[in-house]
Order: C-alpha cells, then structure tokens, then sequence
C-alpha cells in the first residue's frame, strides 16, 4: 500500500480513541507516524534494488518489528507530551503499525508478520497496491462533519464489508476458473488482485503441460489470456536450476514464478519470470542463469522492475 492510504488509515484507527483529530493530539500522531513506520525500510534502497527486495515487508512488518517501532515512537513522542501515559503512546503506535501490516497482508506481496522466526510472507490477495475504495471509505471521516469515533467505526465497518464483498468475488473467479480448465488437468490455481483494473482479477493457471497468465472479469467472467507457456518438465537442468542462486532467490521471493529453457552457444539458458506482476508484455521481476554443459551456473543477472535495472548474482 502506498504512504497515503496507509497514513489515512492510521487516522481512521486513532479515530476510535475518541479524541479530537488533529495532528496535535499525541494519540493522533503516534498512530499515524506508527501506521506509516513499517515502510522505513526503504533504508536499503541505499544498498540497491536487491537489498530492498530482500528486506521489503520482512522485520520491519513482524510483530517483533512493530513493537520495536511502537516502543520507539511512544518513548520519543512521551518527551513531547509529558502529560500523556507513554504506555498509551505506545499502545497506539502499534495499533497504527498493526494496521499497516494488516493492510499489506491484503495484497499479492504480503508480509513476513513472524520475520525473523519464520521467512514465510502471509498474502490475503483481496487489495490493489492502491485501493480507490479503501482511500474513499477513510477519506469519509475527513469529509463529512459528526462525530470523530463514529465516524472511524463507520469506515472500518464498511472497509470490513468491502472486504467480505472482495472475498467473496475472488471465490467465484476460483470456482469459474476451476471448472474451465478441469478438462485440461488443473495442477495450481491463483487469483490475484489486478495492479491496474479494480473489478478485474490476475491469474495464474497450471495444467499438465501449460502455464497460463491472464486477467478475468468480477462480474461477467470476461477472460483474456495474456501468457501461455509451456509447462517445465523434471530434469538435472531444472534441479541445477532450481538450486542456483537465482533459484534460490525467485523460491523465497515469489509463490508464483516460471521457468523458460534455450541453449545457446552451447550453454544452457534460463529465464525466470515472476507471474504475479505483469505490466503490458512483460513481467516486472525476471532474472536470467546461464549454465555450461556441467549445469555449473555461469552467469546470474537479476532484473528487478525493469530490464534496464539488473543485479548481478554471479559474483
């Protein structure tokens, strides 16, 4: 979720304590600089895409992560406002922090909320990077006049709804694609919130022998199939290429991701794409291993976002 939405929604969060909501009350301002706090580990894009990538939504969105922050933010915020308990400074803070991961675990990233115990990320694949729904339900509470906590209680009980609503589409997608293809030998299926369209979901399809990427209407079940790839089949090469360093990388980085085999001059090429994000032609993460006939890796480059920005793996 973008800054906005996840501040906004930090608002609506310290809406329920009844205060009065401006960013002078203490309770108001640890929520929010909380509900925001997780994305601080933009730190590392200091170190380049691949650090970021690696740490994205890991400690920082765990519940060890929060806590720190909380305990951070409440303790700095007590020497500002000495006549609020630091307890309930904190109390807040983590409430906000709370929300953000919550939010995050709501899209197709997810979170590491156990990080560092367990590297497992937690996906809720309900919400659009930036929701219009969600921005207009927390909007409400600035908009329209009345009172502060009712009117938090009204924008999380309708996000709350909406959210049912979202569930409740998604498991029609799922059963609509599970009877289409069950001819073809449905292996995986996953429905994915679009990045672009908000009554559209993404999908990926594994049969026996195909791989397929599209997008599938809500309501009239409207399908385009984007990608269509030849499903691997078990070999050495896909063991080397499986327990390499780029796939060791796409295994921990994405749930969802495909391998696409050449040989050239003599070496063998492998092309790993991530199927959750696909912009017009192309996905946004690839990355590409060279093997030689001993299926040593020779070369790994990473393309995180674009070709145009690479990682090389190989040293």
């Amino acid at each position: 979720m973008d800054p906005i939405t996840h501040a906004l929604v930090g608002a609506g969060v310290a809406g329920l304590s009844g205060g009065e909501m401006s960013i002078t009350n203490p309770v108001v301002l640890a929520t929010i600089i909380g509900s925001v706090a997780p994305d601080s580990d933009i730190i590392y894009q200091i170190k380049g895409d691949m650090a970021y990538l690696k740490t994205h939504r890991g400690f920082s969105h765990s519940l060890p992560g929060l806590a720190l922050f909380s305990g951070l933010i409440g303790l700095g915020l007590g020497q500002f406002f000495p006549e609020v308990a630091v307890s309930q400074l904190i109390f807040w803070a983590f409430a906000g922090a709370l929300s953000h991961t919550l939010l995050d675990m709501l899209n197709s990233y997810g979170a590491q909320i156990f990080a560092p115990f367990s590297k497992k990320r937690f996906t809720g694949n309900l919400l659009m990077i930036t929701d219009p729904m969600l921005l207009m339900f927390f909007l409400s509470i600035f908009i329209f006049p009345g009172n502060v906590q009712m009117k938090s209680n009204l924008a999380i009980g309708g996000f709350g709804c909406y959210l049912l609503g979202r569930l409740i589409l998604r498991k029609r997608v799922e059963k609509h694609l599970a009877r289409k293809f069950a001819v073809s030998k449905l292996k995986r299926l996953a429905v994915m919130p679009s990045m672009m369209g908000m009554w559209t979901w993404d999908f990926v399809v594994e049969t026996e022998r195909k791989c397929l990427v599209g997008q599938i209407h809500s309501f009239n079940f409207m399908m385009n199939i984007r990608k269509k790839m030849t499903k691997f089949k078990k070999s050495e090469l896909v063991k080397a290429a499986l327990e390499s360093k780029m796939g060791k990388l796409f295994t921990e980085f994405t749930p969802h991701f495909h391998l696409v085999f050449n040989e050239v001059n003599d070496k063998y090429v492998v092309d790993f794409l991530d199927l959750r994000y696909l912009l017009k032609k192309d996905f946004l993460h690839t990355g590409t291993a060279v093997f030689d006939h001993h299926l040593q890796e020779v070369e790994a480059m990473f393309y995180p976002y674009s070709k145009r920005r690479k990682v090389d793996l190989s040293a």
